[in-house]
């Protein structure tokens, strides 16, 4: 019995329920059923959603991997778990996948720049992210795609300036599959006769192809020449070199580190700049105010300072985790966030601190409104209520960091 080749019915378990997708009379189902029922009663109702409304329903048989028929009395979370085949008539097959490893979301929000790496986000079930294998390829207008990394993490380079990117990730192989490889290939060996198709790098056979997703990205573009960015930096690099102890560039030493302090203009407001009435930014076109394409470059520039201590402000709390934390993390940064105070901000500070030269040994969060003013102020507040209200209500929040120089730095 083979099943690589098989379309499939992926069953999962879902709270006492089982959800069973399977392709039937042209069109994809879900049944919800419960795994106390006997198996009579799951096949009794595929049937029936095979047959539709122009016959009687076709015969339906569950086989496990022996290529026996499973009992009708037989609980169904007990007989789903252990069979290997569905049969539906007399000409559809289903290879039985039960909580199969899968990728549920794969996801990569901002647009390719060359130099900047892209770090999709997978979340799988029945898997980890770390075993699922990712495939990026590479077409440049409508020529064939081409294979150019694997895993979880590709840096563009010049080559993909102009070109598609594709990635797509595909969780390991379910072990009924697996198992059924290896017996495909004992009986093989053992009989010339039996067709088996070769080990090659293929595409993955049809009942994976719901288990697997893909994205498409737009053309990569590349970094914007930025000649007075470079000469900002190159004063700032030479003036490290000056000091005795530091001209490796490392931080530490003895020689001091560097500070960058930027504000991000969070995401959030993105409404308040391309105003055309009273927007800040109506000069550039809303296309590139886009976070997709607005925060690769501000990575860009950011980390091109080469600080060993990053001060971000207006950091956009939903952009922290899907960008900035990962890609300040991946550059070699322990970094922390904090939300404004309202509970309804968008926005807030952090921090980020290249850990090959200081550690982050505590960061504590301070509210920076002002409900007990110091002695200077007071006077001043108690003569204008309506300000000293505004003040105590402010949101803002600082944070206050503990560093040490790290070992060896």
């Amino acid at each position: 019995m083979v099943l690589r080749f098989s379309p499939a019915c992926i069953v999962r378990t879902v709270m006492d329920k089982l959800a069973i997708e399977v392709n039937l009379a042209g069109s994809q189902r879900t049944l919800s059923r419960p795994q106390e029922e006997q198996l009579e009663r799951s096949l009794f109702r595929l049937a029936a959603a095979a047959g539709g409304k122009r016959g009687p329903p076709p015969a339906t048989r569950l086989l496990d991997a022996s290529g026996l028929p499973l009992a009708p009395d037989t609980r169904a979370i007990d007989a789903w778990s252990s069979a290997a085949l569905l049969e539906v008539g007399d000409e559809q097959q289903f290879a039985v996948l039960f909580d199969p490893p899968e990728v549920e979301t794969l996801e990569l929000p901002w647009a390719p720049l060359v130099g900047v790496p892209l770090l999709p986000r997978v979340s799988c079930r029945c898997c980890q992210p770390d075993q699922v294998d990712v495939h990026w390829e590479r077409r440049a207008g409508e020529a064939e795609w081409q294979t150019i990394a694997r895993g979880l993490r590709y840096v563009p380079t010049a080559e993909d300036v102009g070109c598609e990117l594709r990635l797509t990730a595909t969780p390991p192989a379910p072990a009924s599959l697996v198992a059924n490889a290896a017996a495909a290939a004992t009986a093989a060996t053992a009989s010339p006769t039996v067709d088996t198709p070769p080990a090659t790098d293929t595409p993955p056979p049809p009942c994976l192809e719901a288990l697997r997703r893909q994205l498409l990205l737009e053309p990569t573009a590349a970094s914007l020449p930025r000649p007075h960015l470079r000469e900002r930096i190159a004063v700032l690099e030479a003036a490290r070199a000056s000091h005795v102890g530091d001209a490796d560039g490392g931080g530490g030493g003895g020689g001091g580190f560097r500070v960058l302090s930027y504000n991000l203009l969070a995401d959030a407001h993105r409404h308040r700049w391309d105003d055309p009435r009273d927007g800040i930014h109506t000069y550039c076109a809303p296309a590139l105010t886009a976070a997709a394409r607005r925060l690769p470059r501000l990575l860009e520039e950011v980390l091109a300072f080469r600080a060993d201590v990053l001060c971000l402000q207006e950091v956009d709390r939903n952009w922290w985790e899907v960008f900035w934390r990962p890609q300040l993390e991946d550059a070699g940064f322990s970094a922390h966030f904090s939300n404004k105070r309202n509970k309804d901000s968008q926005e807030g500070v952090a921090v980020a601190v290249r850990t090959s030269a200081l550690e982050l040994l505590e960061v504590r969060e301070m509210p920076l409104s002002l409900r007990s003013p110091p002695a200077v102020l007071a006077p001043f507040l108690a003569a204008q209520p309506g300000t000293a209200a505004g003040v105590a209500a402010l949101p803002s929040v600082g944070q206050l960091v503990l560093l040490r120089e790290a070992s060896g730095a």
